[in-house]
């Protein structure tokens, strides 16, 4: 069995753009859903799978990522003013 290409194929493109037909239909819809769509050189929308994984959220509840990269570095930015706070402000 052969794995899936790294684009999604015509046929995925005009299930999830029903009922659009049209090539520059199908590109305006796709992209204001957020996905980053180019043109073929038959004008048709090319999409890769990663970027439909991106804006549909795969793996936003996976573990790997931990939550404290959502929230700022507050110990960092303290530190950063008392460090500015000595030396003077400069312009």
């Amino acid at each position: 069995m052969n794995p899936p290409p790294p684009y999604l194929t015509d046929s995925e493109i005009a299930t999830m753009c029903e009922p659009l037909t049209q090539p520059a239909a199908q590109h305006r819809h796709l992209a204001g859903l957020g996905l980053l769509v180019a043109r073929k050189p038959n004008g048709r929308p090319l999409v890769l799978r990663s970027e439909l994984d991106r804006v549909l959220g795969a793996g936003r509840f996976s573990s790997a990522q931990p939550a404290s990269h959502a929230a700022p570095n507050v110990a960092a930015l303290r530190a950063h003013i008392q460090q500015r706070g000595r030396h003077g402000a400069q312009a």
